[in-house]
């Protein structure tokens, strides 16, 4: 696995895990990547807070799978209100009756499926969390509305108890990767959250050079340069 992940870094090539729900192998995968790889950057430091975040995130997606199942099964619109908060009823009974295994065998015969991309380069080091369960738009307004408030907060137990979901925990783990990162002195904005391509993504970016500059600062900079250029025409 050492030299895997040296030749990943040098060739700025990807290391993927693919898998249907969060079983006990997956986690070893994930858990071993990370302290190879962060050892190799000298970041070992980061490996719990950065494990708990992408488990976190890889369960959000095996979730939001089972759920969009369950949507497709009852015929339920996810963006309609009472079809959504029926489905999230099923959701809860299903999560709470099955078996880590049933969700897994119910998920691939349904074609839905979790990528784990860890994405090596000199200046950074990604993972991201895929899966082919397109984010709603009510989906989507409930998570940036709690990471917009997660600022606010330094630790996940305060911040439930300000905006806890009675309907669903939407929006909390993206919350716990958030503190996470601020508490490991990286950048919030080094995470976020699209749809692209038919697949959902939970990218964490993890500074290694001093001058990096995240994706979304990228698109910032590059955003203002073209204000500017255009009000100089």
């Amino acid at each position: 696995m050492k030299d895997e992940i040296a030749l990943a870094v040098q060739q700025g090539k990807t290391i993927r895990i693919k898998s249907y729900a969060m079983v006990p192998q997956t986690n070893q995968q994930i858990r071993q990547i990370l302290e190879e790889t962060l050892s190799y950057y000298g970041k070992s430091n980061l490996v719990s807070a950065l494990f708990a975040a992408i488990k976190e995130l890889s369960i959000n997606a095996v979730k939001a799978n089972i759920k969009r199942i369950i949507f497709e099964k009852n015929g339920l619109d996810i963006d309609n209100h009472e079809d959504y908060n029926r489905g999230l009823s099923l959701l809860k009974k299903k999560i709470e009756s099955s078996t880590i295994e049933t969700h897994a065998r119910d998920c691939k015969d349904h074609g839905y499926a979790v990528w784990i991309d860890f994405i090596y380069g000199q200046e950074h080091f990604m993972v991201e969390v895929k899966n082919n369960a397109l984010i709603s738009e009510t989906e989507n307004a409930r998570v940036r509305e709690k990471l917009f408030h997660s600022m606010r907060f330094e630790d996940l137990i305060e911040f439930y108890n300000h905006f806890a979901d009675e309907e669903e925990g939407a929006g909390l783990g993206m919350t716990l990767v958030t503190i996470a990162l601020r508490k490991e002195g990286i950048n919030p904005r080094c995470f976020s959250i699209f749809s692209q391509d038919g697949l959902t993504t939970a990218r964490l970016e993890i500074p290694i050079g001093e001058k990096y500059i995240s994706r979304r600062d990228q698109f910032n900079i590059q955003q203002i340069s073209v204000e500017s250029s255009d009000g100089l025409q």
